[in-house]
């Protein structure tokens, strides 16, 4: 739990080199949207909730939206729009990578 949260640090500060974030959102598949202006607070929320599987952060209206299906599953769902992030839950996605 603890390198998570040394992980969420480091990512706030090195966001775009460590996530591996699709720019886009998934459609159709949202069960709770939240007003939060942090794409880590957002990914802190989706691993709340078990039924949690992704997660869309519109940047530009501060708005975080929890889905229930990824865009693996529903590719035919995922939308590509400025302004806006996908991440899949997947722990190692929030992980520090090395460059």
């Amino acid at each position: 739990m603890l390198y998570f949260f040394v992980s969420l640090i480091f990512i706030q500060t090195n966001t775009s080199q460590c996530l591996n974030t699709q720019t886009g959102y998934l459609d159709g598949h949202v069960f709770q949207s939240l007003e939060i202006s942090s794409a880590i607070v957002c990914g802190a929320k989706c691993l709340e909730r078990i039924n949690c599987m992704s997660f869309n952060f519109h940047s530009t209206i501060a708005k975080c939206e929890l889905n229930d299906a990824t865009a693996e599953e529903f590719p035919a769902d995922f939308r590509i729009e400025e302004g806006t992030k996908y991440l899949p839950r997947q722990l190692e996605e929030y992980q520090v990578s090395e460059h």
